[in-house]
């Protein structure tokens, strides 16, 4: 399953992943066999082996019956490897430039105290298309913060934003918490409920921020990512948890009897 995760970042989709393993571990093979030995649904294996031929991870032998075979993974994803280790490259420049007056092009920042305000305050203002936020619990976190939070996906919304928002299964079993939740999902959130998550994270069209926080400091560090590749990951990041998360209306309406 790490090695599914892994290849997730790589822009497979899950069922992409579980085909291409499959075809590394067995070699040359035709659908029958590969439906044995993956949990994707026969139906959805030949879709995936098109996708995966189309980007150069497999390769097809067409005949009477067709033969798929996996490219070596260090070929299959040099330019992906090549794209990060590029991007990671102009990371660790703008890093080193960081002292200078001018940087030709930001790719995070690191924002404190009333600058996360501001910003997400312009990112709301600013969102056209979609909204994907994971939301962690924390049991410290006044309400204030979560009605202004509220207030302001509430706004995207109004829009008519799209609000897609993955739930620490906590923040449902605690009352404070779960007032909001319902708050945003009456006004066309839509949400799923995933036992666990790694960090609060936000992504506003192509931009994304995550914050991480210290349980013995309060205050709340938050980052911004604007370069493509990594809103790209961040992106496959959350759909594939997302697949992993459970409709919130079901876990509600499940409390309820």
């Amino acid at each position: 399953m790490e090695l599914i995760n892994h290849l997730s970042f790589l822009g497979l989709s899950k069922y992409e992943a579980e085909v291409y393993c499959a075809l590394v571990k067995i070699g040359r093979t035709k659908v029958r066999d590969l439906a044995k030995v993956t949990s994707v649904p026969r139906s959805q294996i030949y879709p995936s082996l098109k996708k995966l031929a189309n980007k150069g991870i497999c390769t097809e032998n067409k005949g009477e019956i067709n033969y798929y075979s996996a490219v070596a993974p260090m070929v299959a994803f040099h330019n992906i490897l090549q794209k990060e280790k590029e991007v990671l490259q102009e990371l660790n420049k703008a890093y080193k430039n960081q002292g200078k007056t001018e940087v030709p092009y930001e790719f995070i920042q690191v924002l404190k105290g009333r600058q996360i305000r501001e910003f997400i305050t312009k990112a709301v203002n600013d969102a056209k298309r979609e909204v994907l936020m994971f939301t962690k619990y924390f049991s410290e976190k006044d309400e204030k913060t979560m009605e202004d939070a509220v207030n302001l996906e509430i706004k995207t919304l109004k829009k008519g934003v799209k609000n897609r928002c993955l739930y620490e299964t906590g923040c449902l079993n605690d009352s404070k918490y779960l007032s909001y939740v319902k708050k945003a999902l009456n006004h066309g959130e839509v949400g799923r409920v995933i036992n666990f998550l790694p960090m609060n994270m936000i992504i506003f069209d192509d931009k994304a921020t995550f914050s991480l926080s210290h349980k013995e400091d309060k205050n709340v560090t938050v980052f911004i990512f604007n370069h493509p590749s990594l809103i790209s990951s961040m992106k496959n990041n959350f759909e594939y948890l997302w697949s992993k998360g459970t409709d919130i209306n079901k876990v509600l309406t499940k409390d309820k009897e």
